[in-house]
């Protein structure tokens, strides 16, 4: 069985990106909803899960898996698609740093 990248290991760019918890994990062939800093800076990201045809999943940068980073004036309808109450009180008060 062939092992595919997990959202909670992508870590790229390192001098950028950290995450502080994945709030959404779809299954394969679905997108994934990350909290992390940009440069520091609290933010979501958003990236299709790795799948048989994606191995290291969408997007990424010389076959480095990354995220995508949520523009802020779009992160209130990210975050009202997740279902789970207490991420997203969780993920709110992180944002609003």
């Amino acid at each position: 069985m062939k092992k595919f990248v997990q959202p909670e290991d992508v870590t790229s760019p390192r001098q950028h990106w950290s995450l502080i918890k994945v709030l959404y994990k779809g299954d394969e062939e679905e997108y994934s909803i990350a909290l992390g800093r940009w440069d520091n800076k609290p933010c979501l990201g958003v990236r299709w899960n790795a799948c048989e045809w994606r191995p290291v999943g969408n997007p990424h940068s010389r076959g480095l898996p990354t995220w995508f980073i949520i523009p802020k004036p779009l992160e209130a309808g990210v975050l009202a698609s997740i279902k789970d109450g207490e991420m997203q009180r969780f993920a709110q008060t992180v944002l609003a740093e």
